[in-house]
């Protein structure tokens, strides 16, 4: 007698199903990041205006309409282009600029929902080693010995910024998959070690032998890293004091990552124009940064992202509410409401408030001045906003990849690393020679024009396209000078003297 194979059914398959669980997983993702986002925003438009500087070359010709909408198209996190840029930096977000990061995540999280989550363990295996193996040839084999970038919305830095996110995001995936956790009594101090020894581990190689710093932070990334988290995640408890210090760092991580940039953008300003500061006075604006940033931070926390969280959850989860759920939903609602009312009207006054200000400071420096006529968009106005030097110094000019690459397309095969050498060893003889000197030195890309400012007001440029690597002098008081690198004890005796 045969069996009726015909009732015999398959184990049904949901795919509507399959669907929701990623379009959860991104509502998670958007419930957990993106009120922080809009607050970070506001704080960004809010000191807009304080971090104008040389530095910042576009920020005094912004009106605030524009700042306006950059906030609000940086409200849904996405990126603008250069020709949007307001702060003259090419960041994606120009009023925080740590919303890149978070731009990735949202990308990847993407991704996760759309099918990396169905993968099996060996294909998610196969993809960290690959995405890993190019992570590692990628910085030893970059112009810049590093995964520096990410933030501009253009090829080259979307190139960096994929690049830094595809191993981690796949490899932390992994992690959680096959790990088996141990229980390590002091993981907390001994992660803690380790992060430590790996960050204050200084730059490696030089200028000449960029590869090693690219190979140092590849392996970090790509092994240590994941040693650290393993560590971390199997610590055992800790005591009263130490799991209350876990959790409130854990807690103020990320208010504090996405409100911390634009106190940032203003200290960096207040240096560009102070440049003859002494250390006291950048130790207590650097100190006060930092301090700012951690109560900026718990603020942000406790009085705008978790009641917003709290409320949102309230909704997201309630199918049913009584009256006293709907009393707590009205008060939460109301309370983050006025929150929100609040830091908007407080960005208006104050970008209302600073405009004219900036403006007024912009046109009565004379360092900040640039060629009538020319507009806030042009290579003119932004070269000569940002290179304007004012004050007795030595430009130490060195090439960008375009220039390397078009220097190795005249100088094929070993000729280019001769020369190029050559010009390094002769620049940082030159450096060695300034620094005995105690010259002020500044880093300058040999792309553009240089503008300088002498105390009788004569204005004076010098045309880099020309130049590779090089040494500019200026001695604060008349036309600034191509040093000669070989002799640089006589051009500066000659001229700065």
């Amino acid at each position: 007698m045969q069996a009726d194979t015909s009732i015999l059914q398959t184990k049904p398959h949901f795919k509507i199903l399959d669907g929701l669980r990623g379009i959860t997983a991104l509502i998670v993702v958007a419930f957990r990041l993106q009120p922080m986002v809009v607050l970070g925003m506001i704080i960004g438009a809010a000191l807009f205006y304080y971090s104008d500087s040389p530095k910042c070359p576009l920020i005094h010709t912004v009106p605030v309409w524009a700042l306006i909408v950059i906030m609000l198209v940086g409200f849904t996190l996405l990126p603008v282009p250069p020709s949007m840029d307001i702060r003259g930096w090419d960041e994606m977000h120009p009023l925080n600029g740590p919303g890149w990061s978070l731009f990735y995540e949202y990308i990847a999280n993407i991704l996760y929902a759309i099918g990396v989550r169905k993968l099996s363990d060996k294909a998610l295996s196969g993809l960290v080693f690959i995405f890993g193996l190019y992570l590692i040839y990628y910085t030893v084999t970059s112009a810049s010995g590093d995964v520096m970038g990410g933030w501009t919305l253009s090829a080259e830095q979307l190139h960096i910024g994929f690049t830094r996110l595809l191993y981690p995001f796949f490899g932390g995936l992994l992690l959680s998959r096959i790990v088996v956790l141990s229980k390590y009594k002091n993981a907390f101090p001994i992660s803690i070690a380790l992060l430590v020894v790996v960050l204050v581990i200084p730059r490696l190689g030089g200028d000449d032998a960029r590869w090693m710093n690219g190979l140092y932070e590849s392996l970090v990334i790509v092994f240590v890293f994941p040693v650290i988290i393993y560590i971390g995640a199997s610590g055992t408890q800790l005591n009263a004091f130490g799991d209350k210090a876990c959790k409130f760092l854990g807690d103020i991580f990320y208010p504090m990552y996405i409100t911390h940039f634009p106190l940032i953008y203003a200290y960096t300003g207040w240096l560009s124009r102070n440049p003859d500061a002494d250390l006291t006075q950048n130790c207590i604006y650097g100190a006060a940064t930092f301090v700012a940033s951690i109560v900026v931070g718990f603020v942000s926390l406790k009085y705008f992202d978790e009641p917003v969280r709290a409320w949102m959850s309230k909704r997201k989860f309630s199918n049913s509410i009584n009256c006293q759920g709907e009393r707590w939903e009205h008060i939460i609602m109301k309370r983050n409401t006025k929150i929100m009312i609040s830091l908007t009207v407080f960005m208006f006054v104050v970008a209302g408030f600073t405009y004219p200000s900036v403006k007024r400071l912009f046109h009565s420096n004379p360092e900040l001045k640039v060629a009538k006529g020319t507009t806030k968009n042009s290579q003119q106005f932004q070269a000569a906003v940002a290179n304007v030097i004012s004050f007795p110094c030595a430009v130490i000019l060195e090439p960008d990849s375009l220039k390397v690459k078009k220097l190795k397309a005249e100088n094929p095969g070993d000729n280019f690393y001769t020369a190029a050498d050559d010009w390094l060893y002769y620049i940082a003889t030159s450096q060695h020679y300034l620094d005995s000197l105690k010259v002020r030195t500044i880093h300058r890309t040999s792309k553009g024009k240089l503008l300088f400012r002498a105390t009788n007001g004569t204005n004076y440029s010098f045309n880099t396209d020309s130049v590779y690597w090089g040494v500019v002098l200026f001695n604060g008081k008349t036309k600034p000078v191509n040093a000669d690198v070989t002799n640089i004890d006589v051009d500066y005796n000659r001229y700065m003297k």
